[in-house]
């Protein structure tokens, strides 16, 4: 099985396309927050949906310079999610 794992993306999109081109064979994502940098919730889903078109499973949990709405939004999409009070992944 291969895991492609990102953190810190810091809103770096262009760089996150060639690695997404690059890694075509992984079977999960887990993206370890910060994908903005004080960004807004518009910025965080256009994020997440450069990640979800790849169609296989993304796990996610919002970094410390995320919009708090990140967390509501990856589970609007389906995502699974670390919950902040909850020490295991789950789909929600």
């Amino acid at each position: 099985m291969k895991i492609l794992a990102l953190t810190d993306i810091h809103a770096a999109y262009d760089n996150v396309e060639r690695i997404l081109a690059a890694e075509r064979g992984c079977h999960a994502i887990i993206l370890g927050g910060d994908l903005t940098t004080h960004g807004t919730a518009e910025e965080a889903a256009e994020a997440l949906k450069r990640f979800s078109s790849m169609g296989i499973p993304l796990y996610t949990v919002a970094g410390n310079m995320d919009p708090r709405s990140l967390r509501i939004l990856c589970i609007s999409k389906g995502f699974w999610v670390m919950a902040d009070s909850e020490r295991a992944v789950r789909k929600i």
